[in-house]
């Protein structure tokens, strides 16, 4: 194992611990936001899965669904912010 694979395979680790953490913390989440944790968990999840198939490939951009992978991920994670951040300052203005 290179120190590429070991990296992505620490990095896979890092996402998933994050997306169960997101998961467990939806059963606690009120319910405006308890879809969206839950959404955000399975994004954080795959987008760890995703490390993980990089690991094997040695490459983010190779082959061309796992680069499609990992920008969808992202656009995920920056709408799910994005809304957020909206609904925040709509409910606060209320």
């Amino acid at each position: 194992m290179d120190m590429s694979q070991i990296f992505n395979s620490l990095e896979m680790f890092i996402w998933l611990v994050v997306g169960v953490a997101f998961f467990a913390n939806g059963f606690r989440r009120s319910n405006r936001y308890k879809k969206l944790t839950f959404f955000l968990a399975a994004a954080y999840i795959a987008f760890g899965l995703s490390d993980g198939v990089e690991a094997n490939t040695g490459a983010w951009w190779q082959p061309w669904w796992l680069l499609l992978w990992k920008v969808l991920c992202i656009v995920i994670f920056v709408i799910s912010l994005t809304y957020y951040i909206w609904n925040e300052r709509r409910l606060k203005n209320l």
